[in-house]
């Protein structure tokens, strides 16, 4: 394993491990086993949360394997790794199957502690949701964290569009299951697409200087203060 590497496992301050990745040659085959064995071993959490937070170092045939074992372990910094890691990965490096499976899990995790939890959770399913499972998020518009009701609808405007995504706000209003907080936010939000669309759509600058444009991104902390 060359020092690089043994820094990059081994390093517990994550502004710090965010330069020493970009210092990070590509791995050759010593380093690239060398991570594997860290992930099969399972047994190092800073190591394993600081691999799972750039997957691209995981060989490619791995990393579906090890993001699943890190979204589904008891250890909930690992599955907050495993989290991050997935938004980094994004849409395009994974199949459609391990996508869609992701997604469902994820949604799981917007009901657990704590809070950093689904809120990264909510980011991560803006890259990955898709119109035809936006139905799993409808029932979070009226989650009590207001950053994951932010990013809800910010998954719902980038999978589906402005108008789908206001005709899902439309349907949780009309249902009234919203508490009131959750119900003046709604209403906020869709006042807001209207707005947009009148000008101009998701090409417009007013949609980039809304609030539908992108996720609200909680801190994200070291494993010691975990």
């Amino acid at each position: 394993m060359t020092p690089a590497l043994q820094r990059f496992l081994a390093c517990d301050e994550l502004d710090a491990l965010a330069q020493q990745r970009q210092t990070l040659a590509e791995l050759d085959a010593d380093d690239t086993s060398a991570v594997l064995e860290v992930l099969y071993e399972w047994n190092e959490p800073l190591a394993v949360a600081n691999v799972l937070m750039y997957p691209q170092l995981i060989e490619a045939a791995q990393r579906v394997r090890y993001l699943l074992a890190g979204l589904r372990d008891d250890h909930s910094y690992l599955q907050l790794a495993a989290i991050v890691g997935l938004q980094v990965l994004g849409r395009d490096n994974l199949r459609d199957s391990h996508r869609a499976e992701f997604v469902r899990l994820l949604v799981d995790k917007l009901e657990q502690e704590p809070a950093i939890i689904p809120q990264r959770a909510s980011v991560t399913l803006v890259e990955l949701i898709v119109a035809d499972q936006l139905a799993l998020l409808t029932r979070y518009l009226n989650h009590p964290d207001r950053v994951v009701r932010h990013n809800v609808v910010v998954a719902m405007v980038k999978a589906a569009g402005l108008e789908a995504s206001r005709d899902q706000l439309d349907e949780a209003l009309a249902r009234a299951l919203l508490s009131p907080e959750s119900k003046a936010f709604a209403a906020e939000r869709r006042a807001e697409i209207d707005r947009v669309i009148a000008a101009g759509g998701r090409r417009s600058d007013a949609f980039i200087a809304s609030n539908l444009s992108a996720p609200l991104l909680g801190y994200i902390p070291n494993l010691s203060d975990w």
